[in-house]
């Protein structure tokens, strides 16, 4: 993830790049966070069908969003955005306790 950071900025000076490489190491600490933070939600569940989906999905979204970020690097902020807020909107849900 920083080293996509580091790249989208790629044309502009050092400090630049070094502020955009620390920036993506903090995104990707928080996306961590907030993917730890699901898992934990997810496994509270009895029946084994939720897990296994949870992780064919993630390993979906991993592949294809290095592939996009590759492919438009530009495009990384807004992604990282979007799908840290939709993690953050997903583990701050208030779930029933059973």
């Amino acid at each position: 993830m920083r080293l996509y950071a580091a790249g989208a900025v790629s044309d502009v000076s050092p400090e630049i790049q070094l502020a955009a490489f620390r920036l993506g190491g903090s995104v990707a600490a928080g996306s961590h966070a907030v993917k730890a933070g699901t898992r934990i939600l997810i496994n509270t569940s009895p029946e084994p069908f939720s897990n296994w989906t949870a992780s064919v999905i993630e390993d979906g979204l991993v592949i294809g969003g290095v592939n996009a970020c590759r492919a438009q690097p530009h495009h990384l902020p807004g992604v990282v955005r979007n799908l840290c807020s939709a993690g953050n909107l997903v583990a701050t849900q208030d779930y029933p306790r059973h």
